[in-house]
């Protein structure tokens, strides 16, 4: 057996694009890997200072994330028209709405439209507990030290 660690959203399927050949892949969080994959980090004195950029910058990156998620034909288009290279990998619209509706799969798991965007603390300190135990991390930090709530709507 062949193995490799991959970006499920996009590797597998640029795999099957150039062989032919539909990779089986295995999930971490099928084995209790329940971490936050993409976390948004801010400054502690951009929070302090400028908590109004913040919150607009959040505000508008889930607004964008919703309007894709609704209509991800429409995103792959804008995305090939827009980003893709002329000719290169990514200038592949059935490609890109493929791997847009992966992502779609993992932004949305387990959420309604509403909690995009939102932190679960249960889920956050339950991770920091596993990342102690398999020595990750030194000390597990309290939720409120590590999230600024103010930012979850």
């Amino acid at each position: 057996m062949d193995a490799v660690q991959c970006y499920i959203v996009d590797e597998p399927i640029g795999f099957a694009a150039k062989t032919g050949i539909t990779p089986n892949t295995m999930k971490f969080s099928d084995y209790g890997y329940d971490a936050y994959v993409q976390v948004i980090f801010a400054h502690n004195k951009l929070l302090q200072y400028h908590p109004e950029i913040v919150h607009t910058f959040l505000e508008v990156t889930f607004a964008g994330w919703r309007l894709a998620l609704d209509d991800v034909e429409k995103a792959a288009e804008i995305i090939v028209s827009n980003y893709a290279e002329t000719g290169g990998e990514y200038d592949d619209l059935d490609y890109q709405i493929a791997s847009l509706k992966q992502v779609a799969n993992y932004v949305t798991a387990g959420i309604t439209d509403n909690d995009l965007g939102k932190i679960d603390g249960d889920r956050w300190q339950s991770m920091a507990t596993k990342f102690e135990k398999y020595g990750i991390i030194n000390d597990v930090p309290l939720f409120s030290n590590s999230v600024d709530d103010r930012f979850i709507n």
